[in-house]
């Protein structure tokens, strides 16, 4: 017999074994990833039923809920320190008078304040503007010592005055770059 005849006749009654192989890994495949998948529902279901019983979620809530609440207060607490000062940069609170506050203006240039009418001997003559505590001063009533030439304020001891936002506030714009009208100290004894 030739040799080419007998290797096809062996080829043809031979059964390749990888197809049957390649079928049963398929089946076994298909049934290992339905397992997982059983296996993954177990343990989910286990999961959540931990979570629920341990009031996880409740305590999520709880937690939400408190965090909304402390916003809502820190927002009231920032809208009464907003109106508070709104209302103290408008004037319409009347902040009461704690101490007397004496004001005078020497011709050396010194305005000098103070809570107890201090008079420094060794300045010469001043001006004295009284006790200027209760003034309210504003955009029409301004202080009259801003037509002084103030070259040096001092402040002799403890005041507290209750608003001084135009106690220094020139009239005109010029007046702001002229340095002879603009004092340069502004201590305290």
């Amino acid at each position: 017999m030739n040799k080419w005849k007998l290797k096809n006749k062996i080829r043809t009654n031979v059964k390749p074994l990888h197809k049957d192989n390649q079928n049963k890994q398929k089946g076994v495949t298909l049934i290992a990833l339905i397992i997982t998948v059983i296996v993954m529902l177990i343990l989910l279901l286990v999961t959540i039923r931990l979570a629920i019983d341990s009031g996880l979620f409740g305590y999520a809530q709880n937690s939400v809920k408190k965090w909304v609440d402390a916003g809502k207060k820190e927002q009231e607490v920032v809208n009464i320190a907003s109106d508070t000062i709104d209302a103290i940069t408008n004037e319409e609170i009347d902040f009461p008078v704690t101490s007397s506050i004496y004001a005078k203006f020497y011709e050396d240039g010194t305005f000098i304040l103070s809570s107890s009418n201090y008079i420094d001997e060794s300045k010469g003559n001043y001006k004295d503007y009284g006790d200027i505590a209760a003034d309210k001063y504003g955009e029409d009533n301004l202080p009259e010592w801003l037509n002084d030439p103030i070259i040096e304020v001092l402040v002799y001891d403890k005041i507290q005055p209750v608003n001084t936002s135009n106690w220094f506030r020139r009239t005109e714009r010029k007046d702001r770059h002229n340095k002879n009208n603009r004092f340069k100290k502004f201590r305290y004894k």
